[in-house]
């Protein structure tokens, strides 16, 4: 069974519904907040709003774990601060225990999320790759702050992944924020 996080579900869409899936009611929250938040492109909001569809449509195919005041008390135990992250890592426990499901996969794209969900809550940490994420478009996207382009910019081992007279779109945001 695979446990979602937002950003997850944003890059995968319509492929989540491969098999079925858990989210938190957190990752519900969040979605919402995105599709109407003017620091986010439109791609990001659109991709919100889709996903919303896809859900809407598709109730069957996933389960949703409630954050709790228990799910916070839980948290505290580990002594960290509770986030979005940590709410949804949290949820994904909860829901790995109540389960019994040793076999849990959370899937992220969000290194942080992926820290908490490894080191602290113990649980299998899987990359959301969408199968059209390899696909040749011409070009490249490239966000980030200046720190995050820069370290991308020169990393041979990234710019070797280049086709010759592909593009490099960069995106410098100072609201982007991988954590």
């Amino acid at each position: 069974m695979k446990f979602y996080d937002t950003n997850a579900l944003l890059e995968l869409q319509e492929e989540v519904l491969a098999e079925d899936f858990v989210i938190s009611s957190v990752t519900l929250e969040e979605l919402e907040s995105i599709k109407t938040n003017k620091n986010k492109t439109e791609e990001t909001r659109y991709k919100a709003r889709k996903i919303v569809h896809i859900l809407d449509e598709n109730r069957d195919k996933y389960e949703v774990v409630i954050y709790t005041d228990s799910t916070a008390d839980k948290i505290h135990i580990y002594a960290i601060e509770i986030t979005n992250d940590s709410k949804i890592c949290a949820c994904a426990k909860e829901w790995q225990r109540d389960n019994r499901n040793d076999e849990l996969l959370f899937v992220t794209n969000d290194l942080c999320c992926r820290l908490i969900a490894e080191e602290i809550f113990n649980l299998k940490v899987s990359k959301a790759i969408s199968s059209d994420s390899n696909m040749y478009k011409g070009y490249k996207l490239l966000m980030g702050n200046t720190a995050e382009i820069n370290e991308h910019l020169y990393d041979k081992e990234y710019m070797n992944k280049f086709v010759t007279n592909e593009y490099l779109l960069i995106y410098k945001s100072r609201f982007y924020n991988k954590c």
